[in-house]
């Protein structure tokens, strides 16, 4: 997938692929899994997972073919299931151990370190909207510096 490895410059290695389609047979759900070897802030947590959706977004939607196969065109990111699972040191406490987009919703999870528990706290949920203005802002403001 053309996808996967384009995401693979930005350190993350694709874990797993899948989809669903309606009875038609029409694409109605693409996801896929990354593993990101480094441990995420939320603020790097936000930036990744906006990256992928966006990047999927433009790669699906730039393909005037691609329309026969969607059950609707052009998409959009409420059709991904896209995870992230970073690193998390046992020493680390600020951090996002998954961060995952379902239904246009981000939600960010961390282990909970005091029960030994893997993804175990939801960090922040936010919708995507959301997150790519925050990501955005960012983005112009460093333009600006």
């Amino acid at each position: 997938m053309l996808f996967a490895k384009h995401m693979k410059g930005k350190g993350l290695r694709a874990a797993g692929i899948g989809g669903g389609c309606t009875i038609e047979g029409k694409i109605n759900l693409m996801g896929v899994t990354f593993d990101y070897e480094k441990v995420m802030t939320l603020e790097e947590a936000r930036e990744l997972i906006v990256e992928c959706s966006t990047e999927l977004l433009r790669m699906v939607n730039s393909d005037p073919k691609a329309a026969q196969y969607f059950e609707t065109f052009p998409v959009k990111e409420n059709i991904f299931r896209i995870g992230i699972i970073g690193e998390t040191p046992d020493a680390v406490r600020d951090h996002v151990r998954v961060v995952s987009i379902s239904g246009g919703e981000i939600i960010y999870y961390a282990d909970d370190l005091e029960k030994g528990e893997s993804m175990s706290i939801i960090v922040l949920k936010e919708s995507f909207a959301e997150a790519q203005e925050i990501v955005n802002r960012k983005t112009f403001n460093l333009a600006l510096k």
